[in-house]
């Protein structure tokens, strides 16, 4: 159960890191196509202001469309003989296609710009799919991550 929680946040941090940062680039990139100088100190500033940012309002959903998506993974993994890490790499591509459609149907726009586009909403599955494969990779049971002989949590 440790196991599978440290993997999941490690997904989400994963998936969120990714998508936020991606998010700021192609933000940036509609900036600089338009003239404004954006260069890499602004891009690095902005980059880690969007994850703060993002921390209080991204970060809490996301964790929970993960935490569904995966959820979901699990229960089909139990019936599949093969295919675990494909089930979680398509839970987190579709956890977080899911979680901004729902977010535009609710709010009626996507709130978050730099997904709004083909470009950006990709970059935000593909974010998804990274966190699928950082869950599927540290919560099966032959994992890197191991118990030491103190119960700590050890990452060779």
């Amino acid at each position: 159960m440790k196991r599978r929680v440290l993997s999941w946040m490690a997904a989400v941090l994963t998936s969120f890191i990714l998508g936020s940062a991606a998010m700021t680039q192609v933000v940036l990139s509609d900036l600089a196509s338009m003239g404004v100088a954006t260069g890499l100190g602004l891009r690095l500033s902005t980059t880690l202001g969007d994850l703060m940012g993002l921390s209080g309002s991204y970060l809490p959903l996301l964790a929970v469309s993960l935490l569904i998506a995966f959820a979901i993974a699990g229960l089909l993994a139990r019936f599949a003989d093969r295919g675990r890490m494909a089930l979680y790499l398509a839970a987190g591509a579709a956890g977080v296609g899911v979680l901004l459609w729902v977010l535009e149907w609710v709010l009626g726009l996507n709130p978050l710009s730099g997904a709004r586009g083909v470009d950006g909403f990709l970059l935000q599955v593909l974010a998804g799919l990274a966190g699928g494969y950082v869950f599927a990779r540290y919560s099966a049971a032959n994992s890197p991550i191991r118990k030491a002989p103190d119960g700590v949590v050890d990452h060779p």
